[in-house]
């Protein structure tokens, strides 16, 4: 089946990105609650990225840094997250391990939505709360924003990667 002109720009946005996702080392970031009640993730953060290729279309990004909350205290965070491109299916999937690398927690397929952005293909659901995500990138880091939001959540945050 030959390509049409817009699959073939849609892997090129992945693989742009790809790309990208590649020479990730640094993120920093902001939480901020849209709740009235205030209990949120507000904050802000900052880490290191070390990543780790299996094969050539999985890569690992372990993150580690400092998260501080509104009320100025700092806490240590990491996490380790898989992703994964499929350029056949055209999407890249994200997966967070934090039960470990066999029992992977899948969050959602990322497709294009634009020349520099991809998009949730379909919500995570975990529990009562639904998280989607979007990123956006150019030349020199990517955002990535995720959105929480169910009964006693309504969350916003943007990683920026670099």
């Amino acid at each position: 089946m030959p390509l049409t002109f817009k699959r073939k720009n849609d892997i090129q946005v992945l693989l742009t990105f790809w790309e990208k996702l590649i020479s990730v080392t640094q993120l920093t970031f902001n939480a901020k609650t849209k709740s009235k009640e205030e209990q949120g993730w507000n904050g802000r953060g900052k880490g290191e990225v070390t990543s780790a290729r299996q094969g050539s279309n999985i890569l690992i990004f372990n993150e580690k840094g400092i998260w501080q909350n509104k009320q100025e205290t700092t806490f240590s965070f990491s996490n380790v997250f898989r992703w994964t491109l499929d350029p056949h299916a055209g999407v890249i999937s994200l997966e967070h391990l934090r039960l470990g690398l066999d029992r992977p927690v899948f969050l959602f397929h990322l497709a294009p939505s634009g020349k520099h952005s991809l998009s949730s293909v379909d919500s995570h659901l975990c529990d009562e709360d639904t998280y989607s995500g979007q990123i956006h990138f150019d030349s020199y880091r990517f955002r990535l924003n995720w959105r929480v939001i169910g009964p006693k959540k309504n969350e916003e945050i943007d990683y920026y990667y670099s």
